[in-house]
């Protein structure tokens, strides 16, 4: 389901447009249901996730927004149905923007919420752990940076032989990222887009830990942190029934805007144009940002040194090195982007400030392109 997109210019809410829609994978059904259950389940996906545009959770069986991933066997359609609660904020979808698609964030449910708590549970020395880190711990609200994520099995409790769902990502109720702003208020990190189910494992062992990297500058709607101060972040992970995970905490700074530093307008007039900043985030090129890649190659010539500048690098290799492997471009386009790509990559791999983990992607990327 598609949550309002990241808009790094955008400090209403009320602005940006939430439950825009949803995507349907028909070859994911086809792989796991017989032709007989193919229409029923297609059927039963639709209503499940038109519900989520009208802002409805998952709950259990019968009704439709049970996760049917999960189950061998598509649910009899005849035997489903909302829930009387769920009933209940659909008839108010005509005069509450806490239900109407198009309305407040999903998730948000204003005075109509139940107040459920959510209750993680402490870590303890035989459950899998799960830390996160980050690079740099100070910078503007505009800079592209990531939060690395890495979740390991104990040697003892049995982990090492059971099946961790492959859900370490913030589109899933699983894992979520909590921020604590300076004035003390928690919130949950907002994500663009919410997945419903994943049948997938982690490749993950007591040797082998599962690490990845998440884009944590900008979320539904707006930047993630707006606020100027020291925030708070951590996260959680659901490993299986009543089993939730907390990782440890970690402090970030929120620097103050700069207007007598050139550098800092310059950097400021770039990044917050929503094509470019969006480039950073999700690492591709579609066509109105191919036409600004100047602005962005210029800024990165700047200030070398800058930390600022490695992530640009790093952001740039990735997306010009996805574009020559899934793009259309031929000719002398594809071969400048290959190089461009092979640079940006190259710079990054010798960037401290960017962390083992991307410098070693950077890596990959960029042997991958030379074979």
């Amino acid at each position: 389901m598609f949550d309002t997109d990241y808009s790094p210019q955008s400090t209403n809410q009320y602005e940006w447009r939430a439950r825009e829609g949803a995507s349907i994978f028909l070859d994911g059904i086809a792989a796991r249901r017989n032709a007989a259950d193919f229409e029923d389940e297609c059927v039963y996906t639709a209503i499940h996730e038109l519900g989520h545009v009208f802002n409805l959770f998952h709950s259990p069986a019968p009704s439709y927004m049970e996760r049917s991933a999960t189950f061998p066997t598509t649910f009899p359609l005849k035997s489903c149905a909302f829930s009387t609660a769920e009933t209940q904020l659909l008839r108010q979808c005509s005069s509450s923007e806490y239900i109407r698609p198009g309305g407040s964030a999903f998730g948000v449910l204003g005075g109509l919420a139940k107040g459920n708590v959510y209750e993680s549970e402490a870590n303890a020395p035989d459950l899998p752990k799960l830390r996160i880190k980050m690079d740099r711990t100070a910078f503007w609200q505009f800079e592209p940076v990531e939060l690395d994520v890495e979740f390991s099995l104990p040697e003892k409790g049995g982990w090492k032989s059971r099946p961790i769902p492959d859900r370490l990502d913030t589109g899933f109720d699983d894992f979520n990222i909590w921020i604590e702003e300076p004035s003390g208020e928690k919130r949950r990190y907002r994500s663009i887009k919410h997945f419903c189910q994943s049948t997938a494992h982690l490749d993950v062992s007591p040797d082998k830990p599962f690490r990845r990297d998440i884009s944590i500058f900008g979320q539904s709607g707006s930047f993630a942190f707006q606020k100027i101060g020291v925030h708070r972040v951590y996260a959680t992970f659901k490993i299986a029934d009543r089993v939730t995970i907390s990782s440890n905490s970690i402090e970030l700074e929120i620097l103050p805007p700069r207007w007598e530093d050139s550098y800092f307008v310059a950097a400021h007039k770039v990044l917050h144009d929503v094509d470019l900043s969006r480039l950073l985030y999700y690492r591709t090129l579609d066509r109105s940002r191919k036409r600004k890649l100047r602005q962005l190659y210029d800024l990165a010539a700047i200030k070398k040194r800058h930390p600022l500048t490695g992530a640009i690098q790093y952001g740039l290799g990735r997306a010009l090195a996805h574009q020559v492997e899934h793009g259309k471009s031929k000719g002398s386009t594809l071969a400048n982007f290959t190089s461009q790509a092979q640079l940006y990559l190259s710079a990054a791999t010798k960037r401290k400030d960017l962390g083992l983990h991307r410098r070693e992607v950077a890596e990959r990327k960029l042997a991958s392109m030379k074979k």
